[in-house]
């Protein structure tokens, strides 16, 4: 008896749908596409500051000392023909002022002695600090000096432009001088530069030779204005990124 025929079945097409959103074709997440990262804005430089320091002092011989409320820096002490002691500058702790000493001297005091106490080429005093310094004046024999620090004042000047020229403020005689010092000993100079930004002395780097803060004698005279003027008919007046 033969048998009947079976007729195959059939399967119902299958459509393809496109695949849903955040999803690959192979059913996994599709990887999002990553945020660009926004640019800040350009740093706007730093105003300079209004701020420069004024250093005071008394020196003189015992009995004969003289007050100076607002020593320039690189004046020299007694005078321009003998610059035994050049006021440098303060030091960036704005607590410390540093005078370039003569090797003829020989001091005893408060102050700190560098490289050693032993050989005092540059002293370094605070506040109140009092130093004495022996020196032999030929014929006269040995002459005492006597400089004490009587104040660092940070002072807050009218303008940005009136601080800037406080702080480029020096001695023209005593840039000279150390001019001529750098090539009499230029390790003499070896260790500051001076910051005309900050008003401060700064370690020098031994890499760099040049003296950033070097101004010339008519800018240092015009920037030191009436009262440099003044100090220099007195007592004539002789460390960045930058001698002294």
């Amino acid at each position: 008896m033969p048998k009947p025929v079976t007729q195959p079945t059939q399967s119902a097409p299958t459509t393809s749908r496109p695949p849903a959103p955040g999803t690959s074709s192979t059913g996994g997440a599709t990887p999002s596409k990553p945020t660009p990262t926004p640019i800040p804005p350009a740093t706007t430089p730093t105003t300079p500051t209004n701020e420069t320091f004024r250093v005071s002092v008394r020196f003189g011989e015992d009995g004969a000392q003289k007050s100076y409320p607002d020593l320039a820096r690189l004046t020299p002490l007694p005078s321009a023909d003998n610059p035994f002691f050049v006021f440098l500058g303060v030091k960036a702790d704005q607590k410390t002022a540093v005078f370039l000493v003569s090797s003829d001297a020989v001091a005893t005091g408060d102050g700190t002695c560098k490289p050693s106490a032993s050989v005092c080429q540059e002293i370094e005093l605070k506040k109140g600090d009092v130093e004495f310094f022996d020196l032999g004046s030929g014929t006269a024999g040995v002459v005492q000096y006597e400089l004490e620090l009587t104040g660092i004042a940070k002072v807050k000047a009218a303008t940005a432009a009136s601080a800037a020229r406080a702080r480029a403020r020096e001695s023209a005689a005593g840039r000279d001088f150390l001019r001529q010092l750098a090539v009499q000993d230029p390790a003499a100079l070896a260790g500051w530069d001076y910051s005309r930004s900050l008003g401060v002395l700064v370690a020098k780097d031994p890499a760099v030779h040049v003296d950033a803060a070097n101004l010339p004698s008519s800018v240092a005279k015009a920037a030191a204005g009436p009262a440099a003027e003044q100090t220099t008919s007195t007592v004539p007046t002789v460390p960045a990124s930058p001698q002294p």
